[in-house]
């Protein structure tokens, strides 16, 4: 039985992509927060991120400090505008 070419692999475009799975992991970390207030994205919110990292292990330290701002901007971002709106309704 003949094992599939790596490059056939669907997910093979968002390992290899610098946002699309550390803005997933951002994603899934703001679900945590208290609008929402979800307890399982806590644990599941890193296995995005860590994943692009395990296929990625060559990339150099510039790119794998560029995928983390990509989630901490993701994460932060949405999480301050929350807070915002409800600053002024309050």
């Amino acid at each position: 039985m003949k094992t599939p070419d790596r490059k056939s692999t669907p997910v093979n475009g968002w390992e290899r992509s610098i946002w699309r799975l550390p803005v997933l992991s951002g994603l899934l970390l703001v679900f945590a927060y208290f609008p929402f207030g979800l307890l399982v994205p806590n644990f599941i919110a890193f296995l995005p991120i860590l994943y692009w990292l395990d296929c990625n292990p060559r990339a150099s330290l510039r790119t794998r400090l560029r995928a983390g701002l990509i989630f901490g901007l993701t994460v932060h971002l949405i999480i301050l505008h929350w807070m915002y709106a409800m600053l002024e309704i309050s």
